[in-house]
């Protein structure tokens, strides 16, 4: 069984929603769904409410609302321009109320997924595309049978190679601008579609959603966090994996386990209450481990803190630092070491310590670096010093027949801070995790007590 105990993972469940007055809207530690209905659907989400629903069903404390807007085939331009205003009033007033934890995801079918594309580039006729400085509050866009759809784009997916009815100008602004969204967008489209793909099936066109609703809800999941892209990735391993979910929120971490627990995937989870930086609650968690379970087979440290409000003091941010990215991994270490060590027998028990590259000494001092210029003293000597805890836990575990390693995601999207958005240059969280898996797996086995990132590893 797997422990994956995390901040970042635990803020599925950690952070309560808080509503905001005078605006009265709530804030979501998970995403917020703005999804727009195909043309003639009645007032509501239409077909695109499939995904909406698994999608909150896999990312816990998340919330969404309906486009407001005619939905028409008469009047088509003024109706598709109604819906831009209002994404956009709803996107604009979610982040002033929610501020820079805001993570908004848009879906939208037919005119409603060219409600979507064009209100982030604008079209012919349309109202400007939105403010470039909302860009990094865009964790997904997933649109089905989008009139606008242009053929051989990267973030296209589905069988269609023709363009839809309203193709984008291959040189014009907005599909240029379009193009800057692709690490968070994906447009599906089937072959023969009548709308996105000029065809001639309206069958082909009404079943867009449901053709693809499982695979725009995984890519909308690999876009949220390295935690829930790790969890979505193991349960649904065929191997059927036990997880136990760290959470310092027993009602919280309970809800984000009933939501996990509703994908019907091979694997099972359970929530396990545990405050990573409090020793008391870590002792606590373990003796629960092992009357209940008795071993663990691998232990996933993804704890992170890493931004704070501009006006705390820099040892206030270093001591908070220290204390859940290397003291409480230390800890982690020994409550749960003596758990895989019992580990049955031809069982290859793991320690994944989840680091950043910007703990590197030997990067810190490459000019060649890409985050050479990046100070953040609080957060690279943390992960410095848990490179070091790791090491250590490499000798201590490795004479004992365990892997233990430091393990990069590289730069994800994420909710670890406002940086990690696909505008700073972030790629997709699922493409972070995918090496991890891989790691949990044994398949990188040879590199025990290395520092590890998704193709080869970082020099300490």
């Amino acid at each position: 069984m797997l422990f994956i105990s995390s901040l970042l993972l635990a803020s599925l469940a950690a952070a309560a929603p808080t509503s905001l007055l005078p605006r009265a809207q709530t804030c979501y530690s998970g995403v917020y769904i703005i999804a727009a209905r195909g043309s003639t659907e009645a007032m509501g989400e239409g077909k695109t409410a499939t995904v909406v629903s698994m999608i909150k069903a896999q990312i816990p404390d998340s919330g969404d609302v309906a486009v407001v807007y005619p939905a028409t085939l008469t009047n088509y331009a003024s109706s598709v321009t109604a819906g831009i205003t209002d994404t956009k009033n709803k996107i604009q007033s979610y982040v002033s109320a929610c501020g820079s934890k805001s993570r908004i995801v848009l879906v939208g079918l037919s005119q409603g997924g060219q409600v979507m594309t064009d209100t982030l580039v604008g079209g012919v006729d349309k109202p400007a595309p939105l403010d470039s400085s909302y860009k990094k509050y865009i964790t997904a866009v997933t649109v089905f049978g989008d009139p606008t759809f242009t053929a051989n784009q990267s973030f296209n997916r589905g069988t269609s190679t023709k363009d839809g009815v309203f193709r984008r100008a291959e040189n014009g602004a907005s599909l240029a601008l379009l193009k800057t969204y692709a690490s968070v967008l994906r447009s599906y489209c089937d072959a023969d579609d009548e709308v996105c793909a000029s065809g001639d099936s309206l069958s082909v066109h009404s079943a867009e959603v449901g053709s693809h609703a499982k695979e725009a809800t995984a890519f909308v999941v690999g876009n949220s966090g390295i935690g829930q892209s790790l969890i979505h990735q193991l349960l649904a391993d065929k191997k059927s994996h036990h997880i136990l979910l760290g959470s310092r929120s027993a009602e919280k971490g309970a809800k984000a386990v009933q939501d996990l627990q509703a994908q019907n995937q091979p694997g099972t989870v359970e929530l396990l209450q545990v405050d990573v930086s409090s020793y008391d609650s870590i002792q606590q968690a373990a003796k629960k481990v092992a009357s209940s379970h008795g071993y663990l087979t691998a232990l996933v440290n993804n704890a992170a803190v890493a931004s704070f409000p501009d006006d705390t003091p820099l040892h206030e941010q270093m001591d908070a630092c220290f204390r859940t990215n290397a003291t409480g991994v230390q800890m982690m270490g020994d409550a749960f070491g003596p758990l895989l060590e019992k580990a049955p027998n031809g069982v290859t028990a793991r320690i994944v310590n989840v680091s950043s590259g910007a703990g590197s000494i030997t990067s810190r001092l490459n000019k060649d670096s890409p985050v050479y210029k990046m100070s953040a003293i609080h957060y690279r000597a943390s992960k410095a010093a848990m490179n070091m805890v790791t090491a250590n836990q490499a000798v201590e575990f490795g004479e004992k027949g365990m892997k233990v390693v430091a393990f990069c995601p590289g730069f994800t999207g994420s909710n670890l801070s406002g940086m990690n958005t696909a505008e700073s240059g972030a790629k997709p969280t699922s493409e972070g995790t995918r090496p991890l898996v891989e790691i949990l797996e044994g398949k990188r086995d040879e590199e025990h007590a290395g520092f590890l990132h998704g193709t080869g590893q970082y020099g300490w």
